[in-house]
């Protein structure tokens, strides 16, 4: 009988089926040998093998007590043949009644397995490593605390063998942390914990130093700019979606998993990230039609959730769920038509920036059946009659043909059946629209070369009417701030720095007749908005301190001043019955989000929610400030738990952005608070190129100007050392975007200066980032290299054309499959270069994440990955983790 069947391949096609992680599959090929089992003697190696095999997918599937009536019964042949296997069965047994909580019946079955490896002379390190860490985790939760530190120790004898795994020499470093911090109960007062843990921790750093990650093949490639010859020997990794990349990515993904899946003392950091975590976030009001709306996303990080009352202190129902949609979807962005009833609302699937436009009926709480697909930068304007909408959007995923439209889409009809409004003029043209006074569509564009600006306006109702052009191809930018009195307003840069605004007046006789008129000039503060109401302007002022506002005449005079909390920062707002009430969203470095109202005509500010279980006194935000290399003062706050001493010890995080006029600012993050509270420095430098401190800030830093950028923020990381924050091993560098070209530079100019860096999302091949998705948008913030000017300065700066062989910190580049922004290739080639000239022993690490865009998926783990990295590098875990544990 047992002739006739092919055991062989049995075995093979089942331990391939568990491999894959199909344990459905490879119980279906188990069961199929299911009647020639039953014939054969309960003592068969056969039957021994189903029984374990079948025991393993059960295991993994969470089927414990039946996985370990299997294992049983694997044991007993395997014991009574004296197999080998043996030992697995009851390593499995033991990791089933372990997770069942049998901490004795655990110890055992796994003390067993141990005996049974030495006993037939097995020599598997990594078995043995991962067998006595969990015996001596068994041992501890039995009560038997002298046998488990006897067992730990032996464990970590073990782990220093060349054949012991990183993954299991983290899992026991991991392991002792955790029961030291409490995490399975009280903190433990033995003694012995924190020296086992030290050994353990130099065992698993000599480990990580000794891995060697999986290597990257080169390809002779050469490219001539302007007479300069320039390698690129990873230019196949820009086929992101070749198997040939997937297999590679996956390969390095392993490597680095080996690391964050069992950091010493990963999991206890991540508990201290939960509780900054605030159930109840606060959200802000808005009033549409005769409904308050509410947005929300649960802790911070869940999905986006619309809810609505009909009063203010009414407990809200949600009327529309991201949660609803399948996992691999996101709710990006809803628009509200003017009454209130309908909801525009854009899908992602799997991070990517390509959207569906559904449109839902909040009555019924249905969708129409039109939907609007394929379309990228969405924005949206509702018709002032509810009836339509004008979008705009890029609507072709090809290349050649991405051009931006506004589009006009009556509701009941199908996409096809939309009107083109209006048609950008460049390729890569990208701009805003805006309805005013339910009369004129307001268009303002950006061309992606020059960085030129020009303003537009059409009257709805003439629906053949042309375009009228108010400003054309300007080097100043123009924002709609909203309309009065048949008056337009605009807050714009034109001769003015820090910002003014202007106003224009339209009738429906001449739209031609465009002279502006200045309503509030030019100050001292950054002017970043305005908000126009019949009877007064409302005015933020940016002000490095923090956020200030105005009210204000038509004619300019200061009715009112009011100042914010220091640092803190407006992030949303929303209006109550009338424009006698506002509600803002504010936060800090060191507060939580919290609704405020403010009273216009009296200045008033109070507290609508806040945080009474958090104390934001016992943290500090400071204002300093470095000199960059040419004598720019360069602000740089620093944040931190109250009581710390400046020694030069401190682990510090610094980051910035400084690009695309984009303002840096207090936010609160519960992984910065996280790493506050365990002694640890978060730094944010206001570095040129953002708009901080108005056009000419931003100028400073962009185009062939970009090496201030960095520059400055060397500036900040020299300052936090010189003044004994910090010192270079315990500077970690963060930045994601912009700010991964950033954090790719300095790393690049200065990798002496650092502890560690991480680098997300960068842009970092700056020769040819303008090939890749949509990105010649960028041209007018980077140059081009096709310009032999632009070529000369993105040369000498391109992160991944400035590595040379040195040695350099330990780094982790991260990025998302799916980003249509910054293209997963700039990271893969920069992460092999950056690996293949590592002169040192620091590991350099790539995660990428699939299924996810540029900003990552909402249940991401990159967030733990990061801090658990900077953590490590920086000696926060395990040591400061430990509290008042001693580990010498």
């Amino acid at each position: 009988m047992t002739k006739q069947f092919d055991w062989v391949n049995l075995k093979n096609e089942a331990h391939q089926a568990f491999e894959r992680g199909d344990f459905d599959q490879c119980l279906v090929i188990l069961n199929g040998a299911k009647r020639r089992i039953d014939k054969l003697a309960k003592t068969d190696l056969h039957f021994a093998f189903v029984s374990k095999m079948t025991g393993c997918c059960l295991a993994q599937k969470g089927d414990l007590e039946s996985a370990i009536q299997n294992f049983v019964r694997a044991v007993k042949i395997y014991e009574y043949k004296a197999d080998s296997e043996v030992v697995k069965s009851l390593s499995w047994l033991g990791w089933c009644l372990y997770h069942l909580r049998h901490w004795r019946e655990a110890a055992i079955s796994f003390q067993k397995a141990i005996e049974k490896q030495r006993e037939l002379k097995l020599e598997d390190d990594d078995q043995m490593l991962h067998m006595l860490t969990h015996a001596g985790a068994a041992l501890w939760f039995s009560g038997n605390r002298t046998a488990a530190l006897r067992t730990f120790k032996e464990a970590v004898e073990v782990g220093s063998a060349p054949t012991a795994s990183l993954l299991n020499c983290g899992f026991l470093c991991e392991m002792l942390v955790d029961l030291a911090t409490g995490r399975y109960g009280r903190k433990t007062s033995s003694p012995a914990l924190p020296k086992l843990i030290a050994q353990a921790s130099k065992m698993y750093e000599r480990k990580l130093a000794e891995s060697k990650p999986p290597e990257t093949k080169r390809v002779s490639i050469r490219d001539r700019y302007f007479g300069t010859v320039v390698n690129d020997p990873y230019r196949w990794l820009e086929s992101v979606s070749a198997p040939e990349v997937q297999e590679w990515v996956a390969k390095q993904n392993s490597y680095s998993q080996q690391f964050f899946r069992h950091v010493p003392g990963r999991n206890g950091l991540v508990k201290k990230v939960w509780e900054f975590v605030d159930d109840g976030e606060p959200v802000v009001p808005r009033k549409v039609g005769k409904y308050y709306f509410f947005r929300q996303r649960p802790n911070g990080r869940g999905r986006l959730q619309l809810l609505r009352a009909k009063r203010l202190g009414q407990f809200p129902t949600v009327v529309l769920d991201g949660n609803e949609l399948p996992k691999n979807s996101d709710l990006v962005e809803i628009w509200l038509s003017g009454n209130g009833r309908y909801a525009v609302y854009a899908v992602s699937k799997d991070g990517s920036e390509w959207q569906t436009l559904h449109i839902r009926d909040l009555e019924t709480g249905r969708d129409r059946r039109e939907k609007l697909q394929n379309l990228i930068y969405v924005q949206v304007e509702w018709c002032e009659d509810d009836k339509g909408f004008y979008y705009s959007a890029i609507s072709s995923p090809k290349r050649k043909q991405a051009l931006r439209r506004v589009f006009f889409h009556k509701l009941g009809t199908e996409q096809a059946q939309d009107r083109i409004v209006y048609e950008g003029e460049n390729l890569y043209e990208m701009f805003g629209m805006n309805i005013v006074d339910g009369k004129y569509l307001l268009i303002s564009t950006v061309s992606a070369d020059d960085d030129l600006h020009s303003l537009r306006l059409k009257q709805l109702k003439k629906g053949r009417a042309s375009l009228v052009t108010l400003f054309a191809e300007q080097k100043y930018t123009f924002s709609h701030e909203g309309g009065r009195k048949g008056w337009l307003y605009f807050l714009t840069n034109m001769n003015a720095s820090m910002n003014r605004l202007i106003a224009i007046k339209v009738n429906s006789s001449s739209l031609r007749r465009r002279k502006f008129v200045k309503v509030v000039p030019e100050s001292k503060d950054l002017l970043e908005r305005a908000m126009i109401f019949p009877d007064f302007i409302l005015a933020f002022y940016l002000t490095p301190q923090g956020t200030i506002l105005r009210r204000l005449s038509y004619e300019g005079k200061l009715l009112k001043e009011t100042k914010l909390p220091r640092f803190t920062t407006i992030t949303a707002d929303g209006f109550g019955y009338s424009s006698s009430e506002l509600f803002f969203e504010i936060e800090g470095y060191t507060s939580p989000k919290r609704i405020i109202s403010y009273r216009p005509k009296t200045g008033e500010i109070s507290s609508v929610t806040s945080s009474d279980s958090f104390d934001s006194t016992r943290y500090v935000t400071e204002l300093c400030y470095a000199t960059s290399r040419d004598g720019t003062r360069v602000p740089v706050y620093v944040n931190y738990k109250r009581g710390l001493k400046r020694d030069g010890t401190n682990p510090v995080i610094l980051t910035g952005y400084g690009g695309f006029g984009l303002c840096s600012g207090p936010s609160f993050n519960s992984y910065n608070m996280a790493w506050m509270d365990l002694g640890g420095i978060f730094a944010e430098a206001v570095i040129r190129g953002g708009g901080e401190f108005g056009s000419h800030w931003r100028k400073s830093g962009m185009r062939r100007q970009k090496q201030n950028t960095f520059d400055d923020f060397v500036a900040a990381a020299r300052y936090l050392i010189k003044k004994r924050y910090t010192s270079a091993k315990r500077l970690g560098i963060s930045g994601g975007s912009n700010g991964g070209l950033l954090v790719g530079a300095v790393l690049a100019q200065h990798p002496e200066l650092f502890g560690a860096a991480v680098v997300m999302t960068g842009v970092l091949d700056m020769l040819r980032y303008h090939e890749f998705n949509l990105a010649r948008h960028y041209i007018g913030e980077y140059g081009c290299s096709t310009n032999k000017k632009d070529f000369q300065v993105l040369y000498a700066y391109s992160p991944l054309h400035r590595l040379r062989p040195k040695r350099y910190p330990p780094v982790l580049v991260l990025t998302f499959a799916n980003d249509d922004r910054v293209n997963p290739a700039h990271s893969y080639k920069f992460f092999a270069t950056l690996q293949q000239l590592q002169k040192g022993n620091a590991p350099i690490l790539l995660s990428a994440e699939s299924n996810a865009g540029h900003t990552g998926r909402h249940d991401s783990s990159w967030g733990s990955d990061t801090l658990s990295f900077f953590a490590y590098h920086l000696g926060v875990i395990p040591q400061r983790l430990l509290g008042k544990l001693t580990i010498s």
